[in-house]
């Protein structure tokens, strides 16, 4: 991890964040999780504020 933060000219907490935010877009775009997110609103789980967020 030091050797890509060096690399990439951004510390360790920058490259991690940078991870996390590719991740989670990676999360939202796939269909499975939109999927799974549907069902959790029609089944009263999850709020309509929070569905709007997605």
């Amino acid at each position: 991890m030091n050797l890509v933060a060096s690399l990439e000219y951004i510390d360790r907490t920058e490259l991690m964040k940078k991870a996390i935010r590719e991740f989670l877009k990676d999360v939202v775009e796939d269909l499975t999780f939109k999927e799974r997110v549907v069902e959790r609103y029609f089944e009263g789980k999850l709020p309509f504020e929070k569905l709007e967020i997605i």
